[in-house]
């Protein structure tokens, strides 16, 4: 039984941006018509993160740009308005491509560019960023979602089968470590665990395995799953949403255990009859994910308790996070930053950016949340 944490709204459709070619972002939920990834991991923080988003401001701290809202919350550089702090731009991919995938690796801002097809990194306290893979430009030539294992970054050729990586600092050379046979990945999402790759294949389907080191270059689907997006992994199971079927509630939230990657282990339903599921990311206890219908949902790990929404006032959003307190996703059409408590309370934006201007990928660390948009822009802003 479904049980909801905040009120329902009406909801919009995204705007899609006219007639496209190759893999531009703002249609990305119409490329996978059936379809943190896998999230980076966050490294362990010295406290919680509940201090910095309380219910109430203090009313003496509204523009205060070193403790804003809150005494401690520095807005590293921004500006502090009416207690929320205004992010800031890092870098901006070159003209005519995109910013898609982010995130933080050691003292850098590693992000995606779409149908450029290249891979940047910028500094975290800004500066000029500097190219560290470049696929190609043609119209399926595209770098999408990304991840790392704090040296390497990796992602899925959108238009192929490749999966590539490439060190950060200092910048190494790409290598492709692992190749599907006709593959093609679309949007599917990317997670390294435990020196493996686990990547979904959102266009020619699957759930699939490989070494990070490139060692098995032929990789293993361990898997089906019909137009996979969003993926995590744990010490004991990799976890996926499948698309669906269309815009109809066929999506599903399912589970591998590890233990039966190599033995015939069949997956199991967490949850199914979603509206298009599509990023997906978990903590010690629960599934998080969002749905094309605007849904943010959470389930425990092995599927009791029922389903829980914690918010169903969202526009198509796009990318997920979660830490010790709070749930965090990008909702492009409304053009804003948003979070929740785990517990389903104080819903709130915590970014609003111009009209027209959509955040679309996310990241994390332990203070500050990181974001591309559809303008080309890299953006953070401290939790």
């Amino acid at each position: 039984m479904r049980r909801l944490f905040s009120s329902p709204a009406r909801l919009h459709p995204l705007l899609i941006a006219g007639a496209v070619s190759g893999c531009l972002l703002s249609d990305d939920f119409e490329k996978v018509p059936a379809a943190t990834g896998g999230a980076a991991p966050v490294p362990e923080c010295p406290s919680l993160f509940s201090g910095n988003a309380p219910a109430d401001c203090n009313q003496d701290l509204l523009y205060d740009n070193d403790n804003c809202c809150v005494t401690g919350r520095s807005c590293l550089g921004g500006d502090c308005v009416n207690g929320q702090c205004r992010a800031i731009t890092l870098g901006t991919s070159p003209d005519s491509d995109e910013a898609v995938g982010i995130v933080p690796v050691g003292d850098w801002v590693v992000w995606t560019t779409g149908n450029g097809g290249q891979v940047l990194a910028v500094p975290r306290t800004g500066g000029d960023a500097v190219t560290l893979a470049t696929i190609g430009a043609t119209e399926d030539e595209c770098t999408t979602h990304i991840t790392t294992d704090g040296t390497y970054v990796y992602w899925v050729d959108y238009g192929g089968g490749a999966i590539r990586r490439v060190a950060v600092d200092p910048p190494g050379t790409m290598e492709t470590i692992a190749t599907v046979p006709n593959g093609l990945g679309g949007w599917g999402r990317i997670v390294v665990r435990d020196g493996l790759v686990f990547w979904a294949m959102g266009d020619s389907e699957g759930i699939w395995l490989a070494n990070a080191d490139g060692s098995s270059t032929s990789p293993t689907m361990i898997a089906e799953a019909p137009a996979p997006y969003g993926i995590a992994v744990d010490d004991t199971h990799v976890y996926w949403a499948e698309n669906g079927i269309d815009s109809a509630p066929t999506g599903k939230i399912r589970r591998l255990a590890r233990a039966g990657i190599n033995t015939g282990g069949e997956p199991e339903d967490l949850e199914t009859d979603e509206e298009q599921p599509g990023d997906l990311v978990i903590d010690d206890t629960h599934v998080y994910w969002l749905t094309r219908g605007g849904v943010v949902s959470r389930i425990r790990k092995d599927g009791s308790g029922g389903l829980e929404d914690l918010s169903t006032e969202e526009h198509e959003p796009k990318a997920l996070r979660v830490d010790d307190v709070f749930v965090y996703w990008t909702d492009p059409e409304g053009t804003r930053v948003r979070q929740v408590r785990k517990n389903g309370e104080d819903l709130r934006s915590i970014v609003a950016l111009d009209d027209g201007v959509f955040p679309q990928g996310l990241a994390q660390d332990c203070d500050t949340l990181y974001f591309t948009a559809d303008d080309r822009t890299v953006r953070m802003v401290p939790k």
